[in-house]
Formats: structure tokens, C-alpha cells, sequence
């Protein structure tokens, strides 16, 4: 997505300006939201919150 690119990357001169941006972003994501996925089993989570 161009718009997380631009969030990712972006330099903002002024918190409103990344404000109104991250308005933005998140109103054209939750136009079509996806579920998240998790990408590690749940062994290796709680692998690393138990060194935590």
C-alpha cells in the first residue's frame, strides 16, 4: 500500500501533518481490512516472553 509506504518513510514537519496522515492511512485500511496472521507458533512467543 502507497499510503504505509509514505507513513513508513515519511519526514512530517509538524505533528498535525503526521496526524492527518495516519488519519489517512487508517481510514483507506479499514475501507478493506484483512485479519491478521501470525507468522510464529504460539511456542515461540511464549518462548520469548518467558526470557522477557
Amino acid at each position: 500500500m502507497l499510503l504505509g509506504k509514505r507513513l513508513r518513510r515519511g519526514a512530517f514537519t509538524s505533528v498535525c501533518h503526521l496526524e492527518k496522515s495516519l488519519r489517512r492511512y487508517l481510514d483507506a485500511y479499514n475501507e478493506n481490512p484483512r485479519p491478521l496472521v501470525w507468522t510464529k507458533s504460539t511456542e515461540d512467543i511464549l518462548g520469548k516472553v518467558g526470557r522477557a
